[in-house]
């Protein structure tokens, strides 16, 4: 026999046990990062929490939903990712969590049918249709098993992962892989690049004007201020670091963010800025920051993980760069009725 029961916080559930049931145990998806999400009040916070007779917590699977009129984050609008779907925020139950664009349902594989039967029940009484937003292949694969067609699927992106260079064995490198990156090495070499290792608080000024201004370039709206804000918020989190990599040459500069978990052997880039002109200097900095630099501490700091965001695909590619996707899933409210309903 197992105990069911609904949360509003994670503030009484052991982290390490809730981090253990992750599909992978990430900065975005971790016990503290949802715990402080829970402050955000565009978003209401639940989980669905299952422990075992013996008291053994074998599912924490965050929810949430929001009451705001507009979307708190576009990204998460199921009509931007290819949904005829309702445009009403307050339409859905996110199952696995809303923040940076990662979701982890935290739940042994066994019990993925039934927590997921027991939160299409309490949408149901909403009129919600549920949710998976940026899953990984692993979740999407098991989900898939459990429940067929009931949910629908598409895919949101790519993340780059460099993880197979890192290790006492990494995989060896292609020839077109290999040329590429001593093709960097003396591109950097001859513009004589500077880089460095630096905390966000010594750099935060100027690091949150560049980000800000690259986000905005690409098309993703921001401010220096949020930025600040972002990395304000990790700095202050006791299991995770933030690291800026740094790099300048003649006529510019760079700045790449990253995050560790403390303890933990992976590392995860964030977001990076550039200034100065386009120009084989340019160039230099940012395939230094975009790989080099990383790499190098990722292996000195003997770490196994090292992933590298979904944008920039082709760049990352032409250096050896794995691409795990991300799903986002959708089960509408009329296939959430049934499957509530549905006998077990």
């Amino acid at each position: 026999m197992t105990h069911a029961e609904f949360l509003d916080s994670l503030a009484g559930v052991d982290a390490g046990a809730f981090d253990a049931l992750g599909a992978q145990v990430v900065p975005a998806t971790c016990h503290e990062r949802l715990l402080r999400f829970e402050a955000d009040r565009r978003w209401r916070a639940g989980y669905l929490s299952v422990t075992a007779e013996d008291g053994t917590l074998v599912a924490a699977v965050p929810f949430h939903h929001t009451t705001a009129p507009r979307w708190p984050d576009p990204a998460y609008d199921p009509r931007s990712w290819g949904f005829d779907a309702s445009e009403v925020p307050g339409s859905y139950l996110f199952v696995g969590g809303v923040t940076d664009l990662r979701a982890d349902l935290h739940v042994e594989d066994a019990r993925i049918r039934e927590t997921l039967r027991k939160l299409a029940q309490r949408a149901a009484g909403d009129g919600q249709a549920l949710c998976l937003p940026y899953v990984g292949e692993g979740t999407h694969t098991q989900v898939s098993a459990a429940l067929g067609d009931l949910v629908h699927w598409v895919a949101l992106g790519e993340e780059a992962d460099f993880s197979h260079h890192l290790g006492p064995e990494p995989e060896p490198l292609g020839s077109r892989v290999r040329g590429v990156l001593n093709r960097d090495r003396r591109l950097i070499e001859k513009a004589q690049v500077e880089t460095g290792i630096s905390t966000w608080p010594a750099v935060a000024s100027h690091a949150a004007e560049v980000i800000a201004d690259h986000n905005d370039r690409k098309g993703k709206p921001d401010h220096p201020e949020f930025v600040e804000l972002r990395y304000e918020e990790w700095c202050a989190f006791e299991s995770v670091e933030v690291l800026v990599f740094t790099a300048r040459a003649a006529g510019c500069a760079g700045y790449l963010t990253a995050l560790r978990r403390r303890g933990g052997l992976d590392l995860h880039l964030q977001e990076i800025g550039l200034t100065g002109q386009e120009g084989p200097e340019r160039i230099a900095v940012y395939v230094s920051l975009l790989y080099h630099q990383p790499m190098a501490f990722a292996r000195d700091q003997g770490l196994r993980v090292l992933t590298a965001g979904i944008a920039a695909r082709t760049p990352k590619a032409s250096r050896g760069a794995r691409f795990r996707p991300l799903y986002g899933g959708l089960m509408d409210a009329a296939a959430v009725r049934a499957f509530a309903g549905a006998a077990a």
